[in-house]
């Protein structure tokens, strides 16, 4: 009887101990999965500043009075295991794994690289802005950055700012294809980089890049190294002169947006015609929009912002008027694919609402 008694006993210990471990695991073992879910919807309008004394210390935030535009984001945030398995019956939330999303980068490295392509966005957006209202401007190279890396070997990573190549300065990629031309592949090439505030001077072997020199052979000499030329635009009216500052928020997709914000900064009247406007999407410095990625849960994020038009890229459109449909919103959602057809879209929606 005390037999029966002690192995059940230790059957039940087993047990108890088993299950503290698989709750540990389920709960507190790090996982190699993130949640991607809707983020806030932001007003551009502390973001974007016009004269010639502008400010970068802008706050973001997502509050909004009145007419205002608004950037859309997704919000990607490390999960446990039970976050991961909980997101298959949550409707607006998806476990992906931290592989496919940071791309062997770390999570420095990675928000590195997204606030890399963040800046040069905010460039493009305003260029856009400045060809589609005739304003006047000149471009003036201010640096060479690295936005990614393929290989971990050549020394470079995500964030470094290419400062000099040989004893030459580099303020753009000029620059740097000058001294490439006094190289052969296989020769040993010292860069100087500022990396967290601290200089740093690598030495690396060039590969080959026969052909002209493009921005795309450049980084294959350095291994693959992704580079980006910073350009300060100056307007001839200094006046004119625009700047962006989105804090934290890092990548290219709230390219457009930005570029209405400083449409609206440079050319009379109210583009939001006094409503909230949402969206999304890439833009150069023609005004074309490229599509982004999360485009379903951008929709949800505007839609509790408040937002009655959503300018959607042509690429994504299907996506989110699915999306829009799906979750009952009365926001109208709007196909565009340049900035032009984005001010056209505002004109027409504020022409249903007089």
């Amino acid at each position: 009887m005390r037999e029966g008694f002690k192995r059940v006993g230790i059957k039940n210990i087993v047990l108890v101990a088993a299950t503290a471990v698989f709750m540990w695991f389920l709960l507190f073992a790090p996982s190699p999965y993130v949640i991607y879910e809707p983020g806030i919807a932001a007003g551009t309008g502390s973001m974007v500043t016009i004269g010639p004394e502008t400010t970068t210390e802008m706050p973001v935030t997502s509050s909004v009075e009145g007419g205002a535009f608004l950037m859309t984001t997704v919000k990607l945030t490390d999960t446990n295991y039970w976050g991961a398995i909980r997101s298959n019956w949550q409707r607006d939330a998806e476990a992906l794994s931290k592989t496919s999303i940071l791309k062997g980068y770390t999570d420095e490295q990675y928000q590195q690289r997204m606030n890399v392509i963040m800046h040069g966005s905010q460039n493009d957006a305003i260029e856009a802005a400045y060809r589609f209202a005739h304003v006047p401007y000149h471009t003036v190279p201010a640096g060479v950055m690295v936005s990614g890396s393929s290989r971990s070997e050549n020394g470079l990573l995500p964030g470094d700012s290419i400062i000099k190549a040989e004893t030459k300065e580099v303020a753009g990629l000029d620059d740097l294809a000058a001294v490439w031309r006094t190289k052969q592949a296989g020769d040993q090439v010292r860069l100087t980089v500022l990396r967290n505030e601290s200089e740093l001077d690598l030495t690396m072997k060039l590969e080959a890049f026969n052909g002209s020199l493009t921005k795309e052979r450049l980084s294959l000499a350095l291994g693959g190294a992704q580079l980006s030329e910073y350009r300060e635009l100056a307007p001839i009216d200094g006046n004119l002169a625009l700047s962006i500052n989105a804090g934290e928020i890092g990548g290219p997709s709230a390219g457009l947006m930005f570029a209405l914000q400083s449409l609206d900064l440079l050319t009379d009247g109210d583009l939001t015609g006094g409503q909230i406007i949402a969206g999304t999407g890439t833009i150069d410095p023609t005004g074309k929009v490229g599509e982004i990625g999360g485009i379903g849960y951008k929709i949800v994020a505007a839609d509790q912002a408040g937002a009655r038009l959503f300018l959607a890229p042509a690429g994504n459109y299907e996506e989110a008027a699915k999306k829009a449909k799906r979750i009952r919103t009365s926001m109208q959602v709007v196909r565009v694919s340049t900035l032009a057809e984005a001010v056209a879209a505002l004109e027409a929606f504020q022409s249903t609402k007089s």
